[in-house]
């Protein structure tokens, strides 16, 4: 995310805006006892936007600690195919779209100049519960 501005007032904190991506996709291939095969694949997108409040504190140092609001929009896709013995598919498959709105609270330790690990918890509606990665920063702070 971008910090934008310091609340002085308040605090010594930032405050900042960035986009938030996250994509995971299964297959789960198996033959039943009838020799009939099965494919079921699940794929989930997420896109939103957070606003995120970091404590200055610890953003001069390697660890970088933050709140934030999250607002975006969610993608499942759900295909189920079953290859019977005899040939004939049955072919199923449901695509959703969901709103996605939470908090969160993330930690990321810098080892390595611009190149850190992460951890982040959320809590709201088809938001990720939790994430960790390796994060890196496209420009210093400091």
């Amino acid at each position: 995310d971008y910090c934008f501005t310091t609340i002085r007032e308040v605090s010594n904190s930032r405050l900042g805006i960035g986009p938030y991506f996250s994509c995971w996709t299964a297959i789960h291939n198996y033959t039943d006892d009838n020799n009939n095969r099965w494919e079921n694949r699940w794929t989930d997108f997420f896109a939103a936007v957070r606003l995120t409040h970091h404590l200055t504190y610890f953003v001069r140092k390697k660890l970088d600690m933050c709140s934030g609001i999250i607002i975006g929009a969610r993608y499942k896709h759900y295909h189920y195919i079953e290859k019977e013995s005899q040939g004939i598919p049955n072919d199923y498959r449901k695509q959703q779209f969901y709103p996605a709105i939470g908090i969160t609270a993330s930690m990321r330790y810098y080892f390595y100049k611009n190149i850190g690990v992460f951890g982040e918890f959320s809590l709201g509606y088809k938001t990720d519960m939790y994430l960790f990665g390796l994060a890196y920063k496209l420009q210093s702070s400091n």
